[in-house]
């Protein structure tokens, strides 16, 4: 599910500022390019924060309500398109321990074959999930 969220670009002495108006957030870079991607990652962190404390995550607004809108006449206003799945899996990397069950016949099956259990689920999970 890919969202295309409006952002305000202001160029600023040396930096780009670039503001999310839907999250309330602000970031900047030294290049337009820089700021574009800090402006990905300042989405990416506020959706996944939001989602992991079950809080509401406003959907993107339409662009052209920013285009039409006048204060922002001398500025760049654009989109960054981000899938926010996509975003949790490169960088929500944290291992977390959990525990699993399984006969005794198949433990020694499993350690007899070096099968490595941890790799095998998580494979097993990706598959399942699709993801």
């Amino acid at each position: 599910m890919k969202l295309d969220y409006p952002v305000i670009v202001s160029k600023e002495k040396n930096d780009y500022i670039v503001y999310v108006p839907d999250l309330d957030v602000n970031t900047f870079g030294s290049t337009f390019d820089e700021a574009i991607d800090m402006a990905y990652d300042a989405i990416g962190m506020v959706y996944m924060t939001r989602e992991d404390k079950n809080l509401k995550i406003k959907k993107p607004s339409k662009i052209d309500k920013y285009l039409k809108d006048k204060n922002y006449k001398d500025d760049i206003v654009t989109h960054v398109s981000i899938d926010p799945v996509a975003y949790r899996q490169k960088n929500d990397n944290i291992s977390v321990r959990r525990n699993v069950t399984i006969p005794g016949w198949l433990d020694k099956i499993v350690r007899k074959n070096r099968i490595n259990v941890s790799e095998f689920l998580q494979n097993m999970l990706r598959r399942e999930l699709r993801v």
